[in-house]
């Protein structure tokens, strides 16, 4: 297996939550993983996600705000979408 080695606070996507789903928690979408953002001990800090129409936007979320789903694939925020 192929692994990306970065050294500028990002990590290959790949490496954790390509094609993810992001829900609310009133689970509606937001949209989808785009991009990892690591810490300086290569644990994940943020998750970068395109929303909107053909992905036209994109917003960063703490992942100390987000439950990770790995069996089915998609992550939770604890906020509404419209915050």
């Amino acid at each position: 297996m192929y692994t990306e080695t970065r050294t500028d606070g990002f990590t290959a996507v790949e490496d954790g939550f390509a094609g993810y789903t992001v829900y609310d928690s009133n689970h509606e979408k937001i949209g989808k993983v785009d991009d990892l953002f690591v810490d300086a001990n290569d644990q994940p800090e943020y998750i970068g996600v395109k929303m909107g129409f053909r992905g036209t936007s994109s917003t960063l979320i703490p992942v100390g705000i987000a439950t990770i789903d790995s069996d089915q694939g998609f992550i939770e925020v604890s906020q509404p979408k419209s915050v």
